[in-house]
């Protein structure tokens, strides 16, 4: 399966576009949310601009038909004109007449406008400021709605003139007292409302109507062209002489209001988006250039100068590059300790092949020697050649490479024996040595070296008693090996320096350092040996080794 175009270019590639990706997609949809709820936030401000302005109007009607109803109450209440309407078709003309200037003069004492008031009585009109003495009747239904009304009446009259000349009309009841029924009727010139109300609330893509109780409109506001067209919401306010107001609001362009603050908006998208993508790019392009220049000096650098990397972050990379160089450093170093081991293993199959040359003539040698000591009685030389045959015997052993601990121990008894002639001195051996780990396998001359750093650097020489003991127990699936003596002991930075190099293998004299090589290639880093020292007292090494059979140590070899 092919890999796809994308994922094969190269990682700053990769990571600058997913980079961009994720920073840039939520500002899209943060812009998108933004817009929308603009749109709406404009919008209900609109409407609530258009609520408001319907408000301030139903408040301006209100008032104004409290103020008419107060100035009808107080006419239908004044006793003067109570009391000629009462007596009006009993006096003579010039009464009549003093009536009807009497009552004028109270309608202008109160401030109700000329030509806006007309005076029923018994359903016929008495008289009205404008045509005095002309006498009209009360529509029957009116008439019957005032009769059942404990208060004013609020009727749109039609005048029968042009469009516009309707009047919005107040009906109130005189407080007579007589059974006859007077009305005062005052008007208000509907065209006097729409100029009112387009002087000062006027706004575009509404209309507006004043209703009836019947819900009959009145348009007090609005553009002929919209007539034409469905509104897409309506507001309504109820007003308190039980007539309506209604505003119809229809669709409309965007708003200057909205298109500059959507142009806001897209300059700050923009730049929003710009400046993400430089910082995306400058932080990509600072980190992929810090593993581009690091993969350079990889590609260029030998493994034994691997210490020559510089790493000067301190952030997470500088942590990778780290941990990289510890690795490589690791490598080097196992490296170079495989390359020891080869060397080393070629030095002991070159030592192996000068054993090999010919071992029978070093028996041969030595038989020669011990039969003619023999002959001439030197039972010394002659003890002495059985040592060193047994000793030369057991270490050559044809060629194999591996022992059993009882051959081991038995050529060290030997190789005593023989530094005893050798030194003339009186080395007392102990060996305490669990007798099943006689049988056990190891590999060939695991103690030897100890025993004779012993001999040679602890006992020879001192004037005390010389004991060596060697001790060898189980330790789980272990076997721990000691070899001591009583002689004259490490000095302390020494025996430091000495335990150091045991895991270094560097310092160490030939055979002890070929057996702790061994140890490690063979058995791994959790075997080895450790020194203990106390000045003229003791010198102690501690070999620990796995428990193997014959065939699980020849696999490991």
């Amino acid at each position: 399966m092919s890999t796809p175009k994308f994922f094969a270019k190269s990682l700053k590639k990769r990571m600058l576009f997913l980079t961009m990706l994720v920073s840039i997609l939520p500002v899209i949809i943060l812009f998108a949310f933004l817009a929308v709820n603009t749109e709406k936030d404009i919008e209900r401000q609109i409407n609530q601009q258009y609520q408001d302005q319907l408000d301030n109007f139903s408040n301006y009607l209100n008032r104004l038909f409290q103020t008419y109803t107060e100035n009808a109450d107080q006419i239908t209440r004044d006793s003067q004109i109570c009391t000629g309407l009462s007596q009006i078709y009993n006096g003579d003309l010039i009464s009549k007449s003093q009536f009807y200037i009497d009552t004028a003069r109270a309608f202008l004492n109160i401030n109700i406008p000329s030509g806006e008031y007309i005076v029923y009585y018994d359903s016929q009109e008495l008289f009205n400021y404008r045509n005095f003495l002309h006498i009209t009747c009360m529509p029957d239904d009116i008439l019957e709605e005032i009769k059942n009304s404990p208060s004013a009446v609020w009727k749109i009259m039609d005048t029968g003139g042009e469009p516009g000349a309707d009047t919005l009309s107040l009906f109130m009841k005189f407080n007579l007292t007589t059974d006859k029924l007077a009305v005062l009727q005052i008007d208000i010139a509907f065209d006097t409302l729409c100029q009112t109300y387009q002087e000062s609330f006027v706004m575009e893509n509404v209309r507006t109507f004043y209703e009836d109780e019947s819900h009959a409109p009145h348009l007090l506001s609005g553009e002929d062209q919209l007539s034409d067209k469905e509104p897409y919401s309506a507001i309504t306010r109820e007003l308190d002489n039980g007539h309506y107001l209604r505003m119809d609001l229809y669709p409309s362009p965007l708003p200057q209001q909205f298109v500059l603050q959507y142009f806001y908006m897209m300059a700050i998208f923009l730049i929003s988006v710009g400046g993400i993508c430089f910082l995306d790019y400058i932080t990509i392009r600072k980190l992929t250039r810090s593993l581009e220049s690091f993969i350079g000096q990889l590609n260029h650098i030998e493994t034994e100068k691997v210490e020559n990397i510089e790493i000067t972050e301190q952030d997470e990379i500088g942590i990778i590059k780290q941990k990289f160089v510890e690795l490589l450093k690791q490598n080097q170093e196992l490296y170079r300790q495989k390359l020891l081991a080869e060397k080393n293993k070629k030095l002991a199959e070159i030592d192996l092949m000068h054993s090999k040359l010919n071992p029978h003539l070093l028996y041969n040698s030595l038989s020669v020697i011990k039969w003619k000591s023999l002959a001439s009685q030197d039972q010394d030389t002659y003890q002495l050649i059985e040592y060193m045959t047994k000793y030369y015997r057991a270490a050559l052993s044809k060629g194999n490479p591996i022992f059993t601990f009882g051959q081991e121990l038995e050529l060290i008894k030997n190789y005593v024996a023989i530094n005893q002639f050798a030194h003339g001195e009186d080395y007392q051996l102990e060996i305490d040595v669990d007798p099943e780990i006689y049988q056990n396998y190891t590999i060939k001359l695991l103690l030897q070296p100890f025993v004779e750093n012993s001999i040679l650097h602890g006992l020879h020489g001192i004037e005390r008693e010389k004991l060596l003991k060697i001790t060898g127990k189980y330790d789980g699936d272990d076997i721990v090996f000691t070899v001591e003596d009583n002689g004259y002991g490490i000095p302390e930075e020494k025996l430091e320096t000495l335990n150091h190099q045991v895991w270094n293998t560097g310092g160490l004299g030939y055979g002890v350092r070929n057996i702790a090589e061994r140890i490690q290639i063979y058995f791994g880093p959790g075997y080895g040996i450790r020194y203990e020292s106390r000045m003229d007292v003791f010198t102690r090494v501690t070999i620990r080794v796995p428990r193997l059979s014959e065939e699980q140590l020849i696999q490991k070899m």
